[in-house]
């Protein structure tokens, strides 16, 4: 009968360390993480960056770093406010399991968005409910945790590093005289019109100049699942084909009654980008003088 009560007493006091206010996480701990939002099931995983996998672990595509970060940013500064009403078998937004490299869990949040307010109600691995929020954030973090593919999806659609650049060419469908490509040739690179003729009157200097001015990263806005946009809506094509071989293609399609965002059609994705964003390389022929 001692040994029966020691072993009590034992469970007991483990299960009395347990915090249900922990709900703070470290990234560099965590291996993999599993959303849940209604019938939405969304798999996270990492190797040398994170990205979505389907439920097998298989990758489909890369996360938006930014995403990830804003993720990690909420349950590094989550702090509890106090306590809520909330059954804790209630309705909840969004349950995320978060995962060691190894698969076992580390915790379990469930998280509900406070109408009109910037706090949610949590509750961790099933303990009391409490209102938390992140002091100074005046939106409700929980955007943050979606249970969309769509919303993890890396909206990185090109980088450009002026010396792994092959080729680089601007079509513009509005003016075709003012599209041109830019090539590579032996240490230099030189200009030319889509006829084909080297354009004479731009010096090297200037489009080495011009290359440097674009190196850097270009984001969409976000994607969209169908294509809005009709072929006679185009404005640009940009191709870039790298040292390495790489080669991508990207059309953009003006967007009726907003001069600042374009439709754009890279592959098989479709979705929005600013103009603003990109205007550095949809030059006429004569912005690289």
């Amino acid at each position: 009968m001692k040994k029966y009560w020691i072993i009590v007493l034992t469970l007991f006091a483990l299960n009395s360390c347990t915090d249900d206010k922990d709900f703070q996480v470290v990234e560099t701990e965590v291996g993999g993480v599993e959303i849940i939002d209604g019938n939405k099931n969304l798999h996270l995983a990492k190797d040398t960056a994170w990205y979505v996998s389907d439920a097998d672990g298989h990758r489909l595509c890369s996360c938006d770093e930014y995403k990830i970060a804003a993720f990690f940013n909420v349950l590094r500064d989550v702090q509890v406010m106090g306590l809520s009403n909330h059954p804790q078998d209630g309705a909840f937004d969004s349950e995320i399991i978060l995962k060691k490299p190894s698969g076992g869990e580390i915790k379990n949040i469930r998280l509900k968005a406070v109408a009109g307010s910037s706090q949610m109600i949590g509750s961790v691995d099933g303990g009391k409910c409490y209102i938390v929020g992140v002091p100074g954030l005046n939106v409700n973090p929980i955007v943050n945790f979606s249970a969309a593919a769509d919303y993890w999806k890396d909206l990185s659609l090109l980088e450009l590093t002026p010396y792994n650049i092959s080729k680089i060419s601007v079509e513009n469908f509005a003016d075709p005289a003012q599209s041109f490509f830019i090539s590579a040739v032996a240490d230099g690179f030189e200009i030319r019109g889509m006829d084909g003729n080297v354009i004479t009157d731009i010096p090297e200097q200037s489009i080495r100049q011009w290359l440097g001015s674009i190196a850097g990263t270009y984001r969409a806005v976000k994607y969209v699942d169908a294509e809005q946009f009709a072929p006679a809506d185009s404005i640009f094509r940009l191709n870039v084909r790298t040292r390495l071989g790489d080669e991508e293609s990207i059309t953009f399609y003006k967007k009726n009654n907003d001069f600042n965002l374009m439709f754009f059609s890279k592959g098989n994705e479709h979705g929005l980008a600013k103009y603003y964003d990109f205007d550095r390389v949809l030059v006429e022929v004569a912005g690289v003088k």
